[in-house]
């Protein structure tokens, strides 16, 4: 299993990597692209994520209080009160996040949150605080 701090050792390089084919293909795309700072279709909705994509979440967040525990804080209680509001109707684990794996939860899962924004979403400038 992943640990829930270390993250691979060349975790970091295919960050890098994929930022960089994202930004050519942005370039490319000029004026096409409709995704751009504020748009934040992307950011409403659950969606499933693995070990990995959590991992660096709790990487993400442990800096994030380290270099700006007032912001950190404020995404915490966005994640408190999401959980408030969705967290009895999630088809799986409410404690551990593990989705539920029968076709019943799948379907479930479908229709789960979609107009909920992410809790690092920043609802004033629609970028990502984490």
């Amino acid at each position: 299993m992943l640990s829930l701090m270390h993250l691979p050792a060349r975790d970091t390089e295919l960050v890098q990597i994929m930022d960089a084919s994202l930004a050519e293909a942005a370039r490319r795309a000029g004026a096409f692209l409709a995704c751009r700072i504020g748009c934040t279709q992307c950011c409403h909705g659950a969606f499933a994520i693995n070990a990995l994509d959590a991992a660096r979440l709790r990487a993400g967040m442990t800096e994030l209080r380290a270099a700006n525990p007032v912001l950190a804080a404020e995404i915490e209680r966005r994640a408190r009160a999401w959980l408030t509001e969705h967290g009895a109707n999630f088809p799986g684990d409410r404690n551990s996040g593990a989705l539920g794996s029968s076709p019943g939860d799948q379907a479930r899962f479908e229709d789960f949150a979609n107009d909920a924004a992410c809790p690092a979403l920043d609802p004033t400038t629609g970028r990502c605080d984490v």
